[in-house]
């Protein structure tokens, strides 16, 4: 996890790209590109761009497809 560890409280940690990246195993760009397409909702303090971890769970829930079964 990065060394800036912003909270409100103990339930929204706030993710930096890397952290977001570690945890969808993607490239830093691709956390980049989702946040410009709106994926999930930034928190901007200046030039820094955060996610609250609440929303990156929301988002791998959104996108989780229901397993198929055969007949």
């Amino acid at each position: 996890m990065s060394n800036l560890d912003l909270t409100f409280d103990g339930k929204d940690r706030l993710l930096d790209a890397q952290d977001i990246a570690e945890r969808l195993r993607v490239s830093k760009p691709q956390v980049y590109v989702m946040m410009r397409r709106g994926d999930f909702p930034i928190v901007k303090m200046g030039r820094l761009k955060r996610v609250r971890q609440a929303d990156i769970e929301e988002f791998i829930n959104r996108s989780t497809l229901p397993t198929c079964r055969g007949p």
